[in-house]
């Protein structure tokens, strides 16, 4: 199972701008500002005692599952900071018999924004309809007047609740 809210195994994909990630400053960080540490359970979580220095762990991308139940939509596409808010870049599959769609993305360390795009049963890129996930209780404001769902993605995982994305 995917990776839970709040927790490694879900953010950005592409590393294209997620907040919290990498620090993308391009300075040098100096040995001496690192925590001194003698193994790993003397570092912060998500570090590792590396030369007596705790560092960020490294760790793969996070296999996530983005889901939706949506029966009257035509269409139905994920947005999000991990693919530059894309209504197109990122389809979703409909499983025939549950009405539910879906699908699986390796995402990066870092926070990202989501939101489903549907579209109507015409398919009319016109009636676009941007909802927040349903089962997500993590949000942000969208500077719209609604709300983008927030995924924390970090080295450790564990499944999400009542089965939502992550």
């Amino acid at each position: 199972m995917p990776a839970p809210f709040g927790t490694g195994g879900s953010g950005g994909s592409d590393g294209s701008g997620g907040v919290g990630g990498a620090d993308n400053s391009g300075g040098v960080v100096d040995a001496s500002d690192l925590p001194a540490c003698f193994k790993d359970d003397g570092c912060p979580a998500g570090q590792t005692c590396s030369g007596g220095r705790c560092i960020a762990k490294a760790c793969p991308p996070a296999r996530t599952h983005f889901s939706v139940k949506a029966d009257a939509a035509a269409t139905v596409n994920l947005a999000g900071t991990f693919n530059a808010w894309s209504t197109s870049a990122t389809p979703l599959a409909r499983d025939a018999g549950t009405g539910v769609w879906g699908v699986d993305l390796d995402l990066q360390l870092g926070q990202w924004l989501y939101k489903f795009v549907l579209t109507d049963a015409a398919g009319s890129a016109a009636n676009l309809t941007w909802i927040a996930d349903p089962r997500n209780p993590l949000t942000e404001d969208d500077g719209f007047g609604g709300q983008n769902s927030v995924i924390q993605v970090t080295c450790e995982s564990v499944a999400p609740p009542d089965g939502g994305s992550q």
